[in-house]
């Protein structure tokens, strides 16, 4: 039988990622504006709107992730990342979950059913970033 904790987290996980979701889509709309008006109204080519994309959610969840560990959506639902060694996120480790988290939400969430195999409950992009994800 699979452990309710493990069941309660990802639900979290994947209702808090909604939430940010959510917030990043106005980060979005701000920086693609931003962007508009700097190119004189002229669509960026979509290599660089995507660039420009990725680097505005690095910085949004980075910055979260390394001053309180918490997005707004993981603050709500109480749920909190740590380093596994050190005391702060770093900015490599922000951009390796950043990177995985973006698969597992292209992967419709299934990468998260890694954590059910894992001893700790750890998903990839926990291992792979040297973070996890604590319930408050």
């Amino acid at each position: 039988m699979l452990n309710e904790t493990k069941e309660r987290l990802i639900l979290r996980r994947l209702i808090a990622g909604i939430y940010d979701f959510f917030l990043l889509l106005g980060v979005w709309f701000f920086v693609g504006s931003f962007f508009l008006v700097l190119n004189s109204r002229e669509i960026l080519p979509p290599y660089a709107g995507l660039l420009i994309a990725f680097l505005s959610a690095w910085l949004f969840f980075g910055y979260f992730w390394n001053k309180t560990g918490q997005t707004l959506g993981m603050s709500v639902w109480k749920i909190k990342l740590v380093p596994l060694e050190g005391s702060k996120i770093s900015l490599k480790a922000s951009f390796v979950r950043l990177l995985i988290v973006g698969c597992t939400f292209l992967s419709l969430g299934t990468l998260l059913l890694f954590s059910f195999f894992d001893k700790d409950g750890l998903t990839l992009a926990d291992k792979l970033s040297k973070t996890k994800l604590i319930k408050l």
